[in-house]
Formats: C-alpha cells, structure tokens, sequence
C-alpha cells in the first residue's frame, strides 16, 4: 500500500483496506476545525471553542504516512467468511510547534474504528500501535503504544481515538525527509527519549 502526500489534514481509509493518504498543513500547524480528531489535537476537546484565532504558521510539520502493512489488522482467518474483526486506521492530524532555540514540538492524533466481520461478535478489540519520527534510518523517537475499540451490542463498529504528544525535533532535523510514520504494530526499537517526550 502506497502513501501519498495530500493536502488535506487527515488520512482516509474508503472501505477496510483501501489506500492512504498523508496528512499535510500546507507548511503550518495541521489545522483541526472539521474533525473531532483535529479539535482533540488543537484544543484539548472534540468541540471547537468559541472565538479563537488559529495560531501563525510557524514552520514546516514533517508529513504523516501509514508504515507499510500497518493501515489495518484483522483476526479470524484468511477469509472475509472467517473475519471476526478488523480494526483500521480512518484519520490522522497532527500539530507542529516552533521552538525558540530551533527545533520543534509534535503532536500526532489518530483516530480509526473497530469492524466487526461476519464471524465476530462484540466485544474490546486491541492492538499495538506506534508512532514514529524519523529521517531514513535514523530514528527521532519512537512510541508503541495499545489502542482499543469497544463494538456494543447491536453495533458493527466501534472507535478509538487518542493523541501523542511531547516529541521534540532538534534544529537539524528540520529537513524534507523527516516524517512522521504511524501504523499498527510495533515500530523500531525506541530512540533515547526526547527533551519533553513522555513515556508511556
């Protein structure tokens, strides 16, 4: 599955498997107000606040892609008869901050949904999840973390929806290359925590 630059800020998945899109600002701060996701990320809450002015574009946000094999997992056999679940990514944001010495903060949002197939019942469906910042093959940070969807009775779908923040990029890693890769499953082994990164 091929990632491409868009220049939406959000990623979508039509149907379970279908392709990504990256996630870009048109240089600045992803901008969050027609998403729950992206109010999450800006505001701290799924609504939009009253009167408030979006802040300057400050500098250029690296682009999101889905990892490799990392839009969906699914569970129950090869066959759409045998799916129990799968669960997938439907959007990502995220939110750069310049820093005063050079350098920048990150925040990345991603939000997908839990699908129940034609073997699944409902149910809490986990699974790891990382989230990665990195310059070829050199690794800025990287988290794993386990993202949850609860499918209730009477439902076929359930969503989950979280942020990751405190990443910090030093001065040099500023460039075209840099990126921010997310996607099911683990990602490679973690970089020395950043100034401000949170461990979780």
């Amino acid at each position: 599955m091929e990632a491409m630059r868009s220049s939406v800020l959000l990623v979508s998945l039509a149907g379970l498997l279908a392709a990504c899109s990256s996630t870009s600002g048109d240089g600045g701060a992803a901008q969050g107000g027609g998403s729950s996701l992206g109010n999450l990320l800006r505001y701290g809450s799924t609504t939009l606040p009253e009167r408030r002015e979006a802040p300057p574009d400050e500098v250029i946000c690296p682009y999101v892609f889905v990892s490799d094999g990392g839009a969906a997992v699914r569970a129950g056999g090869e066959s759409n008869a045998g799916l129990r679940y799968q669960l997938t990514i439907s959007e990502t944001a995220r939110e750069c901050t310049a820093l005063p010495g050079g350098g920048m903060t990150i925040k990345v949002g991603v939000q997908g949904l839990a699908l129940l197939g034609p073997a699944g019942a409902p149910g809490t469906f986990s699974s790891p999840f990382h989230v990665t910042i990195r310059e070829g093959n050199r690794v800025y940070a990287s988290r794993t973390r386990t993202v949850s969807a609860t499918v209730t009775r009477g439902e076929t779908q359930g969503e989950f929806l979280f942020v990751e923040e405190g990443f910090t990029l030093p001065p040099d890693a500023t460039g075209d290359n840099v990126i921010i890769e997310v996607g099911f499953g683990r990602g490679p082994a973690q970089a020395a925590p950043t100034r401000g990164a949170r461990r979780r």
